[in-house]
């Protein structure tokens, strides 16, 4: 088995452990019991999760009895696992906490209707959609990013010992090596994972929320989370001359496209939520934006020095 699937793996495991029951949780031990690696492995992606209290359970646990077989030698293997139970009742899941200073720090920022595609020093590609602000800062045990506003995709190098977080408004996003982008716009906080999973923070969550390949969410002006599916596609959401989106805000759609456009694109506050789905020209917003309202039986009309679509 590949590390990348032992990873995943205990990913799977971890990704409810503030919800386990004893028999859960002994099923757990068993798995961890099995092969050395895989506690390697649930270290691994717990410093990933930045959980310090299931870090600490994992760290504490002891080496499992070396050549230890049930039918041989099952005396230890019991021990071992008596000790683990009682180490690992500590877990759940821990509290969001920032990562010690970086060493490298970058900024990215990209004008009006210009798209960008740059390799950062751990091998993560970061595409930047126009009129956007990003703040890389790297240290030996944390990726750590700032969007400041517009939008990015992110296809992040595997390293579990590394974590790859996203901040952008009240939301943290924090990835083990996955694809997914993240949009600061007007409308609010969009996320969408194309592949893998991701670990999300919240300011007035009590819990982390996990979202994997195909979810999404969006957290609006007024604090109004929204979940919702789509069709994942890694190669089409890197694509700059393409916005293809499903089940997208209507605002948050229009927010992009302003991003490519010097004119002002407005629309009718009863639209906002609309959700779009279609595949549009990204550097002809306004031909986009009136493909979008001929589909929907709506219209765009001019609005002082720009555009607006309304019903």
């Amino acid at each position: 088995m590949s590390q990348a699937d032992l990873y995943e793996q205990a990913a799977d495991w971890l990704e409810d452990a503030g919800e386990w029951d004893n028999a859960r949780r002994a099923a757990f031990l068993d798995w961890l019991a099995r092969d050395p690696a895989h506690i390697q492995a649930a270290r691994a992606v717990a410093r990933a999760m930045d959980d310090p209290a299931m870090t600490r359970a994992l760290q504490s646990l002891p080496a499992f009895p070396a050549n230890d077989t049930a039918d041989i030698r099952p005396a230890p293997r019991h021990d071992w696992l008596a000790l683990a139970a009682s180490l690992m009742l500590a877990i759940g899941l821990g509290a969001w906490h920032f990562a010690p200073p970086a060493e490298q720090a970058q900024h990215f920022a990209t004008r009006l209707n210009e798209d960008s595609t740059s390799r950062l020093s751990d091998g993560s590609m970061v595409h930047l959609d126009p009129a956007t602000m990003l703040d890389v800062r790297m240290s030996p045990d944390a990726r750590r990013l700032h969007l400041a506003g517009g939008r990015a995709l992110f296809e992040v190098a595997h390293a579990p010992e590394r974590p790859f977080t996203v901040e952008s408004g009240p939301m943290a996003v924090t990835a083990i090596g996955t694809v997914f982008s993240v949009d600061n716009s007007p409308a609010g906080q969009g996320l969408r994972v194309e592949q893998g999973r991701v670990r999300v923070v919240i300011e007035g969550l009590d819990q982390p929320l996990l979202i994997g390949a195909g979810q999404g969410l969006m957290l609006d002006k007024a604090d109004r989370l929204q979940r919702f599916t789509f069709r994942p596609d890694p190669a089409q959401a890197a694509d700059p001359q393409w916005l293809v989106v499903d089940n997208e805000r209507l605002d948050a759609l229009v927010a992009r496209l302003q991003r490519h456009y010097s004119a002002p694109l407005a629309l009718s506050p009863q639209l906002a939520g609309q959700l779009i789905s279609g595949r549009y020209k990204s550097h002809d917003a306004l031909a986009s934006l009136r493909l979008i309202a001929r589909a929907h039986g709506w219209r765009v009309a001019p609005n002082g020095a720009g555009w607006r679509i309304a019903p």
